[in-house]
C-alpha cells in the first residue's frame, strides 16, 4: 500500500504527510451486492457482505496474496484511524 499512501499525500499537498492517516489496507466493492468470500494465500477466508469487504495488510501477510470471486467495481484505501 505504499503507492496508495504516496498518492494520498501527493493529492493533499506538501503537509499532507503529517495529517493523512496511514493506509492500512483496502476496501473493495463488488457489483450486485455480492455475498461471497475472498481467500488468502494462508488459507483463511473473509466474508464479502453486501458487496463490500475491508482487508488489512496484516490479513494478507508479507508476500501473500488473495483470490477474489469476481473483479471489483471499486478499490479504496482502508483508513481505520480516520476521523468520521
Amino acid at each position: 500500500m505504499p503507492q496508495m499512501q504516496a498518492l494520498l499525500e501527493d493529492l493533499g499537498g506538501m503537509f499532507a504527510g503529517w495529517f493523512t492517516p496511514q493506509v492500512q489496507g483496502v476496501t473493495m466493492e463488488f457489483a450486485d451486492a455480492l455475498n461471497d468470500t475472498i481467500t488468502f494465500s494462508n488459507g483463511t477466508e473473509k466474508a464479502i457482505v453486501d458487496g463490500k469487504v475491508q482487508v488489512a495488510l496484516s490479513e494478507i501477510g508479507e508476500g501473500g496474496h488473495m483470490t477474489l470471486p469476481q473483479p471489483t467495481t471499486r478499490v479504496l484505501p482502508y483508513l481505520p484511524n480516520a476521523k468520521k
